[in-house]
């Protein structure tokens, strides 16, 4: 894909898979005293998937300790030093939110943000990833209505990576909202990059849905510079022929 290197386009295809899964995720396993929560690296392939239970439902305004990985049965931190961790708590009645981040041990409580950097493992790019601070998203829920469950979520995330001798700005902010009503999920998220190449501004649209399968497109500058739909997004923007 000409408009980025080989490796910023394995890594923005793999951002793309990373947040369309998460919001999958967290449609499907959330309710009114439940959270899917979904752990996911630039450069780790592998994702990490847990639940976060209420002991009841919202009511009013609160908000949970730090849970993280490394404290829970059967989990373990995925790369070394580096805790993934999640917080919970209620914005009033039926309404639920969770922070999800990576944090330095030393730094489990959400708002004591710092920098971090760990080596990529990914099948696709191999280098060194750093978000300073370290990323952190907050979903929210509204559980309030029966059979209804609306999530949304905003990234503000300033992250690079250094693959090969190149030196990659992957920063990103973008959008996400959806609804799960009954067992039926659809959800549309965007992502913009400002600085991933030198020709301008990258902007990515998409929707998912259990009636209407992925279908995306990648902007530059305005201009349509590639589509996915179901399946690999790397190979559908031929990150391997960049």
């Amino acid at each position: 894909m000409s408009f980025v290197s080989t490796p910023a386009c394995a890594l923005l295809a793999q951002l793309i898979e990373q947040t369309d899964e998460s919001f999958a995720n967290g449609l499907a396993g959330s309710g009114p005293q439940e959270l899917s929560v979904t752990f996911a690296l630039l450069g780790i392939d592998s994702l990490t998937v847990t639940r976060a239970h209420l002991a009841e439902a919202c009511a009013a305004v609160s908000v949970s300790g730090p849970t993280c990985l490394s404290a829970l049965p059967g989990q373990q931190q995925r790369v070394s030093a580096i805790e993934q961790c999640f917080t919970t708590g209620c914005d009033g009645p039926g309404l639920l939110f969770t922070d999800v981040y990576a944090t330095l041990e030393g730094h489990r409580l959400a708002d004591d943000r710092t920098a971090i950097s760990y080596s990529a493992s990914s099948k696709r790019v191999t280098g060194t990833i750093s978000y300073d601070p370290n990323p952190l998203a907050r979903w929210h829920y509204d559980a309030s209505q029966a059979s209804l469950l609306v999530a949304a979520v905003d990234f503000d995330q300033n992250v690079s990576a250094s693959v090969k001798g190149d030196e990659i700005d992957l920063s990103y902010s973008g959008h996400g909202e959806g609804e799960r009503d009954g067992m039926s999920l659809m959800y549309n998220a965007s992502l913009v990059l400002p600085a991933i190449s030198s020709a301008g501004r990258v902007t990515v649209f998409w929707s998912n849905g259990d009636d209407r399968p992925r279908q995306g497109r990648i902007e530059q500058e305005g201009k349509t510079v590639g589509r996915f739909a179901d399946g690999s997004i790397a190979t559908a923007l031929d990150c391997a022929g960049s």
